[in-house]
């Protein structure tokens, strides 16, 4: 950083201060250079908002729990220790406790 500012003060001459001078576009250019800097179009918006409502959308059963087996019908808050996961070969959005997870018959629709 010294060297930058003495090398604008002209202590060290002219080419020091074309390379100081040349380093620092080379660092404006990549960070704000390469920038997206048109506004987003409205197809762009709708379907950000659209994504995000999906994400926070969140499912709440009967009881207040946010997750439960399709099988066993078990819960996060009767069972707190159960993980939950999606499975991915199923139609929909069924969820099942790590028991049944691996050993439960696909739902085809």
């Amino acid at each position: 950083m010294i060297a930058i500012v003495q090398a604008f003060r002209g202590i060290e001459g002219l080419p020091a201060g074309v390379a100081a001078g040349v380093s620092l576009f080379n660092f404006f250019l990549f960070f704000f250079g390469f920038r997206k800097m048109r506004p987003y179009s409205p197809r762009e918006i709708y379907r950000k908002n659209v994504y995000k409502k999906k994400v926070r959308k969140e499912v709440q059963y009967e009881d207040g729990a946010r997750h439960k087996c399709c099988v066993c019908g078990r819960t996060d808050i009767t069972n707190p220790e159960l993980e939950f996961r999606y499975c991915s070969k199923c139609a929909g959005d069924r969820e099942y406790c790590q028991d049944h997870l691996f050993t439960h018959v696909h739902v085809k629709e």
